[in-house]
């Protein structure tokens, strides 16, 4: 064949694969932005003595500070006018005896939203240890049961880097719940637990089963509210996100929605972090009727910055060339970390033809990392003869920069099936290092002290901190052991022993820990002291006072108490003389008696005793006996002492 003859009648095919608008704003690097709330309500009389002494309207829906949000100007406002406060967490409107009428309240103000990253720069291990659990405790929408457990376990088994345990938990629900305006989930908010049965959700949905995976492996994670641009519909509208928390380096943006994972672009303007309702209102009347308005929110562009920089580099290249008609031709993309710091982007084919799978792909690199992603692309079946085919094949990343190569094909090429096209990128794939660990934790909690004739209650906490799910966990405590059948990342459970028939004295006791996994095997233990006791142990660990008082002088003895199990009807005597009464003494503690010297001249004694007894109704005394002098005592008194009268 002559392909010198054939060079006129050369087509050119680019098949366009995305239809997406480009002005989304990603590659700007910042938006100025006017965000305004207007709100009323109307107080109606119910009877002609119909009164209302205050009136109080919180806005929690608002802009503030933060890390890559200004707040250039914020104004607030009401008619009938009242006070207005600015407050940490909201925007407080109040009217005094306000009268009968219509009111309005409304907020204008100014934002500055910069296109940044939250910089981590650094590998920070996976799973998470000594984190507060109030971002990882379940609530009312946020909900966690064994399905998302399950589900989020098997996607982050193995890794031991949070950010890339995150981005996988983030790209699951990206590529297997749909989103879907159309449902009723648009017009109510379903449980997490509902999203991952159903496969669909709305933002704030899909935002509620992220985090609820996330926190089921123990990362924390929150809601938050605000507005965005959405290019489907080019306007700004109330969207959701979630924020994860980096130690060491904050809160860092996850849209799963926009498939913005540890990025968001600068429409998103943050307004709160909660899933409380944006307003409250709240007044003292006497037959008086309140009704509110619909809040509304609306948001306008006032200007914008240039273009961010190329961020990453890209290459894409087709593995087979010059292939025949229904071919399946294996693409590869490069991309290049040009940054010191991880760097999340999409990966989108703008110009292919016919993909076997989605056009788009969420990337996540770590520092000056150099990863390859693999589509396949399929060919036309009918090619006419003795024509050569090129067909465009262009990338773009979230920055809407570009990169592309001509992929040719013709009716005589060589036909390459969908195996064949599988078989070259396998042999392209770098196989990921094992990063499976195993770890185990157990702390045990016991009293200090028991009688003979009790039972030692032990309550021991396990968790699992490795990054792997744990099958089988053996807990002993001598010979009596316990069995958590499974035991997922990051979780904790507790498990309750009875110890009996420990001898009187002091007891060393080991809670072991031993899991067989993957024959792995994992050894951990916790060592406690017990004391097992005849009697309480009350005793008079300390007396403190003045050992050579004035005969006037006021006298402070300060008594210290050890006491190792509680005790009843509790007496002290001082000389004989009652000082002390308590019905119950459960642990170690100090008192202070006040007497006059005089109490105690001629005696040069100081005698404390202590009556008790156990839980169980026996009597137990200790009685010590200590010198006390008092100084300048009358001469009657040294006589009457000397005669032994006294």
């Amino acid at each position: 064949m002559n392909w010198s003859k054939l060079i006129l009648f050369i087509l050119l095919f680019s098949f366009t694969v995305h239809a997406q608008l480009q002005d989304d704003y990603n590659d700007v690097s910042y938006l100025d932005m006017n965000f305004k709330v207007n709100g009323g309500f109307n107080l109606v009389k119910q009877s002609s003595s119909g009164e209302i002494n205050e009136l109080y309207v919180d806005l929690t829906f608002f802009p503030r500070d933060e890390l890559n949000q200004d707040v250039i100007q914020l104004k607030a406002s009401s008619s009938p006018a009242g006070r207005v406060t600015e407050k940490d967490d909201s925007i407080e409107y109040y009217w005094s005896n306000p009268a009968i009428t219509n009111y309005n309240f409304n907020l204008n103000s100014n934002v500055k939203i910069r296109n940044a990253l939250v910089i981590v720069d650094k590998k920070i291990n996976f799973p998470l240890e000594g984190q507060d659990t109030f971002y990882t405790k379940p609530t009312e929408f946020i909900d966690v049961n064994e399905d998302i457990r399950k589900q989020a376990q098997e996607i982050v088994q193995g890794e031991d880097d949070l950010y890339i345990a995150t981005f996988k938990i983030a790209t699951w629900i990206q590529h297997n719940i749909k989103y879907d305006l159309s449902t009723l989930t648009a017009e109510a908010v379903q449980k997490s637990s509902w999203v991952l049965k159903n496969k669909e959700g709305v933002c704030d949905e899909i935002t509620n089963l992220f985090i609820s995976m996330a926190r089921s492996v123990g990362i924390p994670a929150r809601y938050i509210s605000g507005m965005a641009y959405t290019n489907t519909k080019e306007e700004w509208g109330p969207h959701a996100w979630a924020e994860v928390y980096f130690p060491g380096k904050g809160w860092v943006p996850f849209d799963i929605t926009y498939g913005q994972m540890g990025w968001v672009d600068p429409t998103h303007i943050k307004v709160k972090t909660s899933i409380d309702s944006a307003i409250r209102y709240s007044w003292k009347a006497v037959d008086v009727n309140f009704v509110a308005d619909k809040l509304d929110i609306s948001t306008q562009m006032i200007s914008k910055g240039s273009r961010v920089g190329k961020q990453i580099s890209m290459e894409v290249k087709p593995l087979v060339d010059n292939v025949g008609p229904g071919s399946y031709v294996p693409v590869e993309v490069e991309i290049e970390n040009r940054n010191s710091n991880y760097f999340p982007t999409l990966v989108i084919f703008r110009k292919a033809p016919e993909l076997i799978e989605s056009n788009y792909r969420s990337v996540l690199l770590k520092p000056r990392e150099t990863k390859r992603e693999f589509w396949i692309v399929k060919i036309p079946e009918k090619l006419e003869q003795n024509f050569m085919y090129y067909s465009t094949l262009e990338v773009e990343d979230t920055f809407h920069y570009n990169t592309s190569t001509v992929l040719t094909y013709s009716h005589d090429g060589k036909i390459i099936s969908l195996d064949e096209a599988k078989k070259i990128i396998d042999s392209k794939l770098v196989k990921e290092e094992n990063k499976v660990s195993y770890g185990v934790s157990i702390s045990c909690n016991s009293p200090e002290a028991i009688y003979y004739y009790q039972e030692l209650d032990v309550s021991c906490t396990v968790q699992n901190r490795g990054n792997t799910y744990l099958v089988g966990t053996k807990i002993c405590i001598k010979e009596d052991c316990k069995e958590i059948k499974q035991l997922g990342i990051s979780e904790q459970t507790s498990v309750n022993f009875k110890i009996k028939n420990l001898p009187i004295g002091n007891n060393n006791l080991v809670a072991s820990i031993n899991n067989k996994d993957l024959q792995k095997k994992i050894e951990a233990f916790d060592s406690f002291n017990v004391e097992v006791l005849e009697t309480p142990g009350l005793q008079i660990s300390g007396v403190y006072y003045n050992t050579t008082p004035n005969y006037e002088d006021n006298v402070k003895i300060d008594i210290a108490l050890s006491l190792k199990l509680p005790v009843e009807d509790i007496r002290i005597f001082i000389n004989d003389g009652q000082v002390f009464a308590a019905e119950k003494l459960e642990r170690s503690r100090g008192l202070s008696i006040f007497a006059k010297g005089k109490n105690f001249a001629g005696t040069r004694t100081l005698e404390i005793k202590i009556l008790y007894k156990d839980l169980n109704g026996k009597e137990y005394s200790e009685t010590k006996i200590y010198t006390i002098e008092v100084q300048n005592s009358p001469w009657y008194v040294n006589l009457l002492a000397a005669l032994g009268l006294i």
